[in-house]
C-alpha cells in the first residue's frame, strides 16, 4: 500500500518543538566503558511535537482521524511548516481537548521514519 501524506488544511502553532536523536548503538565493555557506532544510513531521526490550536471542528475532525487511522505505527509523508521536503513521518500518540464553540486543541507526538520503499 502507498503511504498517504498528511495534508490537514490548517498549519501547525509556530514555534514546533523538535527533538533530534542520532540512531546510535551503544556496547558496554566493563570498567564503565562504552563504545558507540551510528546505526543505520539515515544520520538523525526527528522527534517533533506539533500543536494545532482553536483548530475548527472540520479541520480538526480531519487531523484526528487521519492520526486514528495510522495507529501509531503506519508511516506517512508529511512537510513539516517552513519546510518543502516531505518526510516519513508516525504518529507515536496524540492528545486532544474539545472547547466551546467546537473548537479543538491538538497535540501530536511524531517521530520521523526510514523512507519506505
Amino acid at each position: 500500500m502507498a503511504m498517504q501524506t498528511f495534508a490537514p488544511s490548517v498549519t501547525p502553532d509556530q514555534g514546533m518543538q523538535v527533538e533530534v536523536e542520532p540512531p546510535i548503538i551503544e556496547i558496554g565493555f566493563g570498567d564503565q566503558y562504552m563504545q558507540r557506532a551510528g546505526d543505520g544510513v539515515q544520520q538523525y531521526y526527528d522527534k517533533m511535537a506539533p500543536r494545532w490550536t482553536n483548530a475548527r471542528k472540520v479541520e480538526a475532525d480531519y487531523i484526528i482521524d487521519f492520526l486514528r487511522a495510522h495507529k501509531g505505527r503506519i508511516p506517512f509523508y508529511w512537510v513539516p511548516s517552513g519546510e518543502s521536503a516531505l518526510r516519513s513521518i508516525r504518529c507515536a500518540s496524540f492528545t486532544y481537548r474539545w472547547k466551546k464553540g467546537n473548537f479543538c486543541d491538538i497535540e501530536a507526538r511524531f517521530e520521523e521514519t526510514a523512507p519506505q520503499a
